[in-house]
């Protein structure tokens, strides 16, 4: 016998927790791809993916940023939006939003305890986030939304998330990360994440390497897809000028428009999400954007765990880059917009699967760094800290400091740092969600 409603949000996050989580044991189950499962659920549930038109993001780097970006315009256009993202910096409701408001404890709760028992009844056991996207899609379907914007958990052809078949299609780029499931190469990589082009979308590419371009490009137009467009030929970015507290940016999309505005976020990667979130929500509506409402939405956005500034005094910076291409783009960044202060006090920790020494290198600091001060991230496939030991003394020839949580190095840094420094903290989202909380404390 089931077991009735949960009480709480505790309860149905305990339940939930104790399903197989394929995100932190890094699929060491082999489980064998396959969309039947979920796909078999939702058709029991009358298929609430189909509620509404989807616009399906994936990407090595910048699919979380632009899913916000891309949110807020459609919501500041009218639209009742419904946003599904991974992973969360703090509570697992981040994931699911309505208008980019965490969907409340009690109809998580409530939703979870429908798909409990559906689940028993029909006898379909699912992993953790294949029941994170059978709640978002019967969320936003019971919600009434009148689009959704999904991110990709992993990959692309075998993410719980492609099951819909959206309008738009986004992978706004393809790096290194997650090699041990997707594959070697960018190449392996690409025509995993190919995976959510469907017959009639339009396809966005924002890569910028020519082979993995035409790889996807030919990709797309083999599935059907009804129009293909990429970064730098059919939308993008004609100048991004640094500026105090952001970016002042021009952008042109396949509409002819090109508007100069200005860009609260700091580092050009962020330049490119907001570039291809704009191109995205034109391709959607069909038109451009309305000035007012373009301005009034990139003026006010913000990127949580991104770029992240969240203290001062000493400066404090969050961000989640946690692959040789984020950690390129965010050392290109920190010189960018922050060439001061000049002393750095590193908060990091990494997953299993990562090159550290490859990450800490790209960061490029220059002789930055005066101390680093290591934890795991509260994960199971946390990178051994021996292993990150080992990398810190050969890129930054310093003894780290060593800890049993993110929010203790966080601390540690802090003790550490005058007024004019910089305390930065990367490696993992995990990382970075952890020591969210503790910059309120500190």
């Amino acid at each position: 016998m089931v077991a009735e409603y949960f009480s709480c949000l505790e309860e149905a996050v305990k339940w939930l927790d104790s399903n197989v989580d394929l995100e932190k044991k890094g699929f060491a189950l082999k489980r064998t791809p396959t969309l039947g499962r979920i796909q078999k659920f939702l058709d029991a549930l009358s298929n609430p993916e189909k509620s509404a038109p989807v616009i399906h993001v994936t990407g090595t780097n910048g699919k979380g940023s632009t899913v916000r970006v891309l949110s807020a315009l459609l919501i500041n256009l009218g639209f009742r939006v419904g946003t599904f993202t991974s992973p969360d910096l703090g509570n697992v409701t981040e994931r699911i939003a309505l208008n980019l408001a965490n969907i409340p404890d009690s109809d998580f709760a409530d939703t979870l305890s429908e798909i409990r028992l559906l689940q028993s009844f029909i006898g379909i056991k699912l992993s953790r986030f294949e029941l994170l996207t059978a709640l978002a899609f019967m969320y936003f379907a019971n919600e009434g939304t009148n689009v959704n914007v999904i991110e990709v958990g992993l990959g692309g052809t075998w993410d719980a998330t492609n099951v819909v078949e959206p309008e738009v299609a986004i992978i706004t780029n393809v790096g290194l990360d997650h090699t041990e499931i997707l594959g070697p190469t960018k190449v392996h990589i690409a025509n995993d994440k190919s995976g959510i082009f469907k017959k009639g979308c339009t396809a966005l590419i924002g890569d910028e390497d020519p082979e993995i371009v035409a790889l996807l490009e030919e990709r797309a137009n083999d599935i059907g897809a009804s129009e293909v467009l990429v970064r730098d030929r059919d939308f993008g970015i004609v100048s991004d000028l640094l500026a105090v507290g952001g970016h002042y940016l021009e952008l042109f999309t396949k509409y002819g428009s090109v508007r100069e505005m200005f860009v609260p976020l700091r580092g050009h990667y962020q330049s490119l999400n907001v570039s291809m979130a704009v191109a995205a929500c034109e391709t959607f509506l069909g038109s451009t954007i309305d000035e007012g409402i373009l301005r009034e939405t990139v003026e006010n956005v913000t990127i949580p765990g991104r770029l992240d500034v969240v203290g001062r005094n000493p400066l404090v910076v969050l961000d989640g880059a946690h692959n040789v291409d984020g950690a390129l783009s965010l050392g290109f960044a920190l010189r960018e917009d922050f060439s001061e202060p000049k002393t750095v006090h590193l908060v990091v920790g990494m997953l299993r699967g990562r090159d550290p020494v490859d990450i800490l290198k790209a960061l490029n600091l220059d002789g930055r760094v005066r101390s680093v001060h290591v934890a795991k991230p509260v994960s199971t496939r946390a990178m051994d800290t021996n292993i990150l030991i080992s990398a810190v003394r050969e890129v930054f020839d310093l003894e780290p400091k060593v800890y049993s949580f993110p929010v203790e190095a966080f601390k540690g840094a802090f003790s550490l740092s005058n007024a004019q420094d910089m305390i930065l903290v990367t490696g993992s989202l995990y990382v970075v969600g952890d020591v969210l909380k503790s910059t309120k404390v500190v």
